[in-house]
């Protein structure tokens, strides 16, 4: 039986809490420092530097999107691989963690590829930690977002720097998150948002490749929130934590539906798909929901 989240109160960060959580994030990171995760399962570095690693065919978006819905969803455990349950289980242990630090959401990276993803990010993504003033100076070309509006961003590699490969950086706004109300949650509610445009990224085809950056803001569209709507179902199912934005939004996005939920029926799924998400906004293991923009 798992432990419950912890309450709202316990959450709370004093100044000086937020001050060295902050500061750890210009630490390496190793499964020998900071807070422990169940499983040293992996290379840490295959998750935060880019690898050569067989892929499968990049496919239209809207196939690659029905890739990742079919793949999420299964929910219950019985239905699930060993793998993603003890993968499911390592994280939701995770978010307990009362001892947890900025080192966490990345020692769980490769558990959040395989419950999530299906393993698809490994050696196509990394994620790391900066300042917002890194990120703006590092992460961003002329479109930038603007300060304090963004708890993180993904950064495609250009194909043509990179040997034909979309790859994608994410970066992790250290300022921003832990200002937040609520850092433990905004960390993995940002990272969640963000993987989900880095899946998008990485399993399109070439042509689709479009710079992210660009402030008509077309990546939180009708296949993005049906992809994060997937994803929250399976992440407050398992682990009690929504993929969700809070506060302002993600990256560029300061209209983000909070827990978006997609009819899906005709364009992107299954009747029995798009029921289930339909569902969220009366079930009240996910409260209710909204279809309005934040």
């Amino acid at each position: 039986m798992s432990h419950p989240l912890p309450s709202t109160q316990s959450r709370h960060l004093n100044d000086s809490k937020r001050q060295r959580l902050r500061s750890q994030t210009n630490e390496p990171i190793s499964w020998s420092t900071g807070a422990h995760y169940d499983q040293p399962h992996s290379d840490l570095t295959l998750y935060q530097t880019f690898h050569s690693v067989p892929r499968a065919q990049r496919r239209p978006k809207a196939e690659a999107t029905q890739i990742l819905v079919d793949f999420l969803t299964p929910l219950h455990h019985d239905e699930l691989t060993a793998a993603q349950t003890s993968a499911l289980n390592r994280l939701s242990a995770a978010v307990r963690d009362p001892d947890w630090d900025s080192s966490l959401v990345i020692k769980a990276f490769a558990d959040i590829d395989v419950a999530f993803f299906d393993g698809r990010l490994r050696g196509n993504v990394v994620a790391v930690w900066a300042s917002e003033e890194d990120i703006l100076e590092k992460g961003c070309g002329e479109g930038k977002p603007e300060r304090g509006c963004f708890m993180g961003l993904c950064q495609p590699i250009a194909p043509e720097e990179n040997e034909g490969e979309p790859r994608c950086r994410v970066w992790l706004n250290s300022d921003a998150i832990f200002d937040a109300p609520d850092p433990r949650l905004q960390m993995w509610q940002t990272m969640l948002h963000e993987l989900v445009h880095a899946y998008t990224v990485i399993t399109s085809d070439p042509e689709n490749f479009i710079d992210y950056h660009a402030l008509n803001d077309p990546y939180h569209d009708a296949q993005f929130n049906y992809l994060l709507s997937m994803v929250d179902r399976r992440s407050m199912y398992h682990m009690e934590i929504p993929a969700r934005p809070a506060g302002k939004g993600h990256t560029i996005c300061l209209n983000c539906n909070p827990r978006p939920l997609m009819p899906g029926d005709k364009e992107f799924g299954t009747d029995e798909q798009g029921r289930m998400l339909r569902d969220q906004r009366t079930d009240p293991k996910w409260g209710e929901g909204s279809g309005e923009g934040s």
